[in-house]
């Protein structure tokens, strides 16, 4: 048998066959533009519109199979490859966030196709047979079983239909899978608040990372309760009114996305713009952009400042004419400095004269 061949049985247009392939690990699609969709040309094996036969063909495990355009764009298919995907495939890769961020800055800019593509490729994925064991289903795409769901996960609704069974346990769809979050939680990472009347769907031990804290807490432990997407509004700050900025209990304003700045203020990021602001009696407001965790303690990370509207004008004005004296003062000090030292230097020349003349 040939080094570089290895024996494969696959299906054919005839029926079963025991053909010598070729290890292939690289082919190209088409666009058929009277079907709509993409089939797969592997010249080697003479192989055409056959994705099942393409895996059979690589040297390895299909771990990533990605596609190159004319335009530098890639796009991920290797779930169309992969026949075992779901349960096998995807779990070769070690970091599948990383791997999903890298893809999505050579997205090809045709976003209609892409959503049509996806959708086919997810289309596929629900053709497959469902797993057959209890394990499989953990982290599966697809399904879940309520066994398997972490500690801030629910299923939403609650009696959301099953997709099937196994072993007598109910079979759920995973996109009925939510996570859930502390209303601290929603308004800081997703810039969402609660609903008014909002029960919480379940109250979970809070996490304590300082060592001081339990020690204080003892027996009692602190319960977060914590809410669903469902039960959640995208934050609407309030209004600026009569030149003052709307601030929290602390005195500061939390804008964590650029819909959380009040309306009728502007964010200033200009340092020390609430010296100048104070001169001029103008509302200025430190913003709050994120938090600082460091050995169980929690800083606040501030960035610019909220004004109102009508002021932006008056203050940047007012700021470049402090920098203008701020380099008129400079200036003034660098030309002091100069005319001492050609001062010193005269002096110097000066004396050394009248030493030489003496001496």
């Amino acid at each position: 048998k040939s080094k570089n061949c290895k024996a494969a049985a696959f299906e054919s247009e005839n029926g079963p066959s025991n053909e010598l392939i070729s290890p292939v690990n690289s082919w190209i699609e088409v666009y058929l533009k009277s079907e709509k969709r993409w089939i797969c040309i592997e010249c080697i094996n003479n192989s055409i519109d056959k994705p099942n036969l393409v895996e059979k063909t690589a040297t390895q495990p299909l771990t990533y199979v990605v596609t190159f355009d004319d335009n530098e764009k890639l796009r991920d298919l290797t779930s169309r490859y992969a026949d075992r995907w779901l349960i096998y495939n995807r779990k070769l890769r070690p970091d599948q966030p990383w791997w999903d961020e890298t893809m999505a800055s050579y997205e090809p800019s045709d976003k209609k196709a892409n959503k049509k593509e996806d959708e086919e490729l997810l289309e596929n994925l629900r053709s497959k047979p469902m797993p057959t064991t209890i394990s499989d289903f953990k982290n599966h795409p697809l399904y879940v079983l309520r066994r398997h769901l972490l500690k801030y996960e629910v299923i939403y609704p609650e009696d959301t239909e099953p997709v099937g069974e196994i072993r007598g346990e109910a079979v759920l769809p995973r996109d009925s899978v939510y996570t859930l979050h502390t209303s601290e939680s929603w308004f800081i990472k997703h810039g969402r608040s609660i609903k008014k009347g909002e029960e919480p769907v379940k109250s979970v031990p809070a996490r304590i990372f300082n060592p001081n804290k339990i020690a204080a807490i003892g027996a009692a432990t602190k319960m977060n309760d914590l809410y669903g997407l469902w039960q959640t509004e995208q934050y609407r700050p309030p209004r600026a009114k009569n030149g003052k900025v709307p601030r929290n209990e602390y005195g500061n304003v939390e804008v964590f996305f650029p819909h959380m700045i009040p309306p009728g203020t502007v964010h200033m990021k200009i340092p020390n713009l609430n010296r100048i602001a104070q001169k001029l009696k103008i509302d200025c407001v430190s913003v709050v952009t994120g938090w600082d965790y460091h050995r169980g303690h929690v800083y606040p990370v501030t960035n610019g400042y909220l004004v109102c509207c009508e002021f932006e004008k008056l203050l940047l004005d007012a700021v470049r004419e402090e920098e203008m004296a701020e380099l008129q003062q400079i200036r003034k000090a660098k030309e002091e400095q100069i005319l001492k030292r050609w001062k010193r230097l005269t002096k110097g020349l000066l004396i050394r004269d009248k030493l030489q003349e003496k001496y």
